[in-house]
């Protein structure tokens, strides 16, 4: 039997494709006319699509917050397959509430409630089952004894009651709390703590280093004879997706091999520049830890990563051109870049600048036409010696996803309205972050927005990093002391 729900649907696109039409001479006159129903016979159907997906944003823009709005709005593929009509409709609860929105309603529900779908006639089917005895509980038929009988009516007693129950009742406690000791008490002994004596003994250091930029080969060599325990973990912090190895165990942030020899030397290779802090881990405890810096050198490296598929690395200074570093996903040969891609730029090496007394100054824009993304998230930031970082993430239109991160002090969009960080991002912004004195000094444009007093000292800068949702640019980049003025680096692309 036909759900009602695909009547629902039915009707929620016959209202679409009547609207659509309603509105042709007035909204998309520019286009041939047509019939209600056969937008296939459009010159350019993806031309179409582009402009009733802009027209179902700027009406949702105007009834919902942008976070219910971006999580709602439909995708121009789904409206690209509305249109075809094909009578097999599936679509999310997100899409039907942004359709409904776009008819006027309250959302999917709404228009359930206020509209009446054409149901087919069907023949109505009743199932009749014959009842002998009633489930309910009966009055009892009163009977007299004789007198001077010898018989005597006893209650029975309710199970619940009764001494069995309360037996087993005591035994399944007793067989619950004896489960859980024998398990905690395992899992204690398992993960108890070294002596100092033990981790004295133990041994973690790189043997050998190959560094080249953006490639960094090296060997490791550990020795935990002098700790009981039946493997070892190695974690070597999130490089999992540029790992040519295929047999990892991950998690959401880290990327982890376990090795069964307690003595042993292992190799691994980051494709990654950036500050890697490598643990060694026996029985869930951090014994030991290295720093691994992986150098880009004086040339710029470039990723582009996407929603639903690995990201790639290109070569050194493969994003730079005609004076500005932008990677596009236009030119790349990549599933769905266009519509779900990150787009990240790196430089490694020792700036020899202290960050608490750095000026960082740039000018970036994220445009459309470019291949920026929707909210345009545009993250510049620094990071440091001490695995301290200076970051903030400009947006525009969103700001509640907004982040600015000194040290160890971090305020976002969610926590307090950091209305001075929504940028135009389609023209080109100069954003500068000033450091002196343990506050942080931020200026767009050369007008000062926001100033925040943070904790924690940052040390010696090693990473200038960019962040793009979808292809941002860069013009230019400078370093410089916040105290004498003296540039320490600058690139300008050229």
């Amino acid at each position: 039997m036909t759900s009602i729900n695909f009547y629902y649907l039915q009707e929620l696109k016959e209202q679409f494709f009547q609207k659509i039409f309603d509105e042709w001479a007035v909204k998309w006159q520019h286009f041939p006319t047509i019939e209600v129903d056969n937008f296939e016979g459009l010159p350019s159907l993806n031309a179409f699509v582009e402009e009733l997906h802009d027209d179902v944003d700027n009406t949702l823009r105007q009834k919902l917050p942008s976070k219910v709005r971006l999580e709602m709005m439909i995708s121009k593929e789904n409206l690209r397959r509305i249109l075809k009509n094909n009578h097999e409709i599936r679509l999310q609860t997100h899409t039907r509430n942004c359709l409904a929105y776009y008819l006027g309603f309250e959302g999917w529900q709404d228009f359930k409630e206020k509209t009446q779908p054409n149901l087919p006639q069907e023949p109505v089917v009743v199932n009749y089952v014959q009842v002998y005895q009633s489930l309910l509980p009966q009055r009892t038929k009163t009977y007299e004894l004789p007198q001077d009988t010898d018989y005597v009516i006893e209650l029975k007693e309710p199970f619940w009651k009764s001494k069995y129950f309360r037996k087993a009742v005591l035994t399944i406690l007793i067989c619950l709390v004896g489960f859980a000791t024998a398990f905690y008490g395992y899992s204690w002994y398992k993960n108890r703590p070294f002596t100092d004596e033990q981790l004295g003994k133990v041994k973690f250091e790189i043997i050998e280093d190959y560094a080249k930029p953006n490639n960094n080969h090296f060997k490791i060599c550990y020795d935990v004879s002098s700790l009981d325990c039946d493997s070892v973990m190695i974690d070597y912090g999130f490089d999992v997706t540029y790992m040519n190895d295929f047999n990892k165990k991950t998690n959401e942030n880290t990327y982890q091999e376990t090795y069964k020899n307690k003595t042993d030397t292992i190799s691994h290779t980051y494709f990654k520049p950036n500050i890697w802090i490598i643990k060694l881990i026996v029985r869930n405890q951090v014994i030991r830890t290295i720093k691994k810096i992986v150098y880009t050198g004086d040339k710029w490296t470039s990723f582009l990563a996407g929603n639903n598929w690995e990201g790639r690395n290109k070569p050194p200074n493969f994003a730079v051109n005609k004076g500005i570093l932008h990677l596009s996903p236009f030119q790349l040969d990549e599933p769905d870049a266009k519509n779900h891609s990150w787009t990240q730029h790196y430089m490694v090496k020792d700036f020899e600048l202290d960050g608490d007394s750095a000026i960082f100054e740039t000018k970036i824009k994220n445009n459309q036409n470019d291949g920026g993304i929707l909210c345009y998230d545009s993250s510049i930031g620094l990071r440091t010696d001490n695995m301290q970082g200076v970051g903030a993430s400009f947006m525009q239109d969103c700001i509640e996803y907004a982040v600015l991160h000194i040290a160890e002090t971090t305020i976002t969009g969610n926590e307090k309205l950091l209305s001075f960080m929504d940028l135009n991002l389609q023209e080109w912004q100069v954003v500068k972050i000033k450091l002196q004195n343990h506050v942080a000094y931020i200026y767009v444009n050369d007008k000062e927005i926001h100033r925040l007093r943070y904790k924690g000292d940052l040390g010696k800068i090693k990473v200038v990093s960019y962040n793009f949702k979808g292809s941002g640019s860069v013009d230019w980049v400078k370093l410089s002391d916040s105290y004498t003025g003296k540039v320490v680096f600058e690139d300008d692309f050229e």
